[in-house]
């Protein structure tokens, strides 16, 4: 796990584009978000599988770090365009519990929700004069943050339930990674039941 984390998140994230086309409203703002290209996800530092039932398991992965462009707009003190935007993001933690839901232990469910938290969000625009807009709207920005993470949990909800699906239907090759390129895939599909004997951190 401290290995194919990384390696499964390279691929799966990296060089991303991801539509939201979201719209945020609060007293005094509006915030429109249509799409985040996500440049490089890295750090990984906190990876914990820990049995805490006889079948669940609770799955942390934290210090992550995000770096990404956005398009959109923040509508509050000031009209500030945002389109390709940088934002980094640091030490983001995601935070969910799985359960075997049959005998094999091979096909998993949600147990409980996703919780996602962020250290830090640094927000690089375009020249000096939306910088200081950006600076002196902190304040709301960080109310649309709060506002936007259960969205996002709820979106890595959805991806846990689709890989879930995936291990129920999973082939010979569902789980082919291209690690080596097109001609050498790594392989990462089981043979067989997974198991957590104690913690893996």
């Amino acid at each position: 796990m401290q290995t194919f984390v990384p390696i499964l998140s390279y691929f799966a994230l990296n060089n991303s584009t991801f539509e939201v086309n979201e719209t945020i409203k609060g007293i005094g703002y509006k915030a429109v978000l249509n799409s985040v290209h996500l440049i490089e996800a890295t750090g990984f530092t906190t990876k914990v599988f820990e049995n805490i039932e006889e079948n669940k398991i609770h799955v942390k992965i934290g210090g992550v770090d995000l770096s990404m462009d956005i398009d959109g707009e923040l509508d509050a003190l000031y009209f500030i365009p945002m389109k390709a935007s940088h934002v980094n993001v640091t030490n983001a933690t995601i935070d969910f519990v799985v359960e075997a839901t049959s005998d094999d232990k091979v096909h998993w469910a949600l147990a409980e929700n996703t919780t996602l938290t962020i250290g830090q969000i640094d927000i690089e625009m375009h020249n000096k004069v939306l910088n200081e807009l950006v600076k002196l709207s902190s304040g709301i920005i960080n109310k649309v943050v709060k506002a936007m993470l259960p969205k996002v949990s709820a979106v890595v909800d959805t991806q846990v339930v689709a890989i879930n699906k995936m291990m129920s239907n999973a082939g010979p090759y569902t789980f082919d990674v291209p690690l080596l390129g097109a001609s050498f895939p790594l392989n990462l599909t089981l043979t067989s039941a997974p198991s957590v004997s104690g913690n893996i951190v």
